[in-house]
């Protein structure tokens, strides 16, 4: 046998040994922030995902947003119209997710005429 040839044993080496030890667990249970990891207020924000039909319907829903949101929110749009119909969907960022269900009932339960 050569320099760097392994004997296989048919048996896998770390068959029965634990690798994950009590101290581990509580070592990242210690770093985890719970169930929740994403607090509230996130700072990269909660998204949601609204099918693109034409300009006319965003700034509609601009103002609907506007409107309806405690919190601030951001649609994220393509700088060209162009890639944007290619996409199909553009997403908006809102602060808190109470907002986020407030869009979500609405396109949900009926689709506004307004939006295409």
């Amino acid at each position: 046998m050569s320099d760097g040839d392994s004997k296989t044993t048919g048996e896998d080496r770390r068959s029965g040994s634990e690798r994950r030890t009590d101290a581990d667990d509580k070592e990242w249970s210690e770093r985890r922030s719970g169930d929740e990891r994403r607090a509230e207020s996130d700072r990269r924000g909660i998204y949601y995902s609204v099918r693109y039909t034409n300009p006319e319907a965003v700034e509609k829903l601009r103002d609907w947003l506007s409107e309806h949101c405690k919190d601030s929110f951001e649609i994220n749009l393509p700088d060209d119209p162009a890639e944007l119909r290619k996409w199909g969907r553009y997403r908006v960022r809102f602060e808190t997710k109470k907002d986020r269900m407030k869009l979500a009932r609405l396109l949900g339960v009926h689709w506004p005429k307004w939006m295409g």
